[in-house]
């Protein structure tokens, strides 16, 4: 009795065991640059080009792709590096406000509401929440830049 509940046991570890190794093994993601400690990976650039080319109402093709990939690039690595020094100085605080007006004007642009624009983000496959915290990420280097220069002004 003991020996088949062990082969049991067994038999359904090695199987899940081989399709975790095979669910694992079909999603790769490539780094591709590494700021600090900070990386960024092909996933990271795909979704930063596809979501330019999404709002900006342009198809998504290799054509285009390859025009703003350069552009897509250095702008992840700008946000790697204010996300580091961010955090190096503890900021915190945006204002709510500017995300709101911001996420507003995108909406207007795209002639949709905000339940519209993660819809648009859904049925493209793309990372609404990466597009929000890379705005607010935008939204806290203001800050930072302010306070540090504020006494400049």
């Amino acid at each position: 009795m003991k020996k088949i509940n062990l082969l049991k046991f067994f038999l359904i570890l090695i199987l899940n065991i081989s399709i975790l190794s095979n669910a694992s093994s079909n999603i790769s993601s490539q780094i591709i640059v590494k700021v600090g400690s900070e990386i960024i990976t092909n996933s990271d650039l795909e979704n930063d080009i596809n979501t330019f080319l999404v709002l900006s109402n342009k198809q998504i093709n290799q054509a285009n792709i390859d025009a703003i990939k350069k552009n897509a690039l250095k702008s992840l690595i700008q946000i790697s590096i204010k996300r580091s020094e961010i955090k190096k100085y503890n900021i915190e605080n945006y204002s709510k406000e500017e995300l709101d007006l911001f996420i507003d004007n995108v909406c207007k642009a795209m002639k949709t509401d905000r339940k519209g624009l993660k819809k648009i983000f859904l049925d493209n496959k793309l990372d609404y929440e990466i597009f929000i915290e890379k705005t607010k990420i935008d939204l806290m280097w203001k800050n930072l830049i302010y306070s540090m220069y504020k006494n400049q002004i």
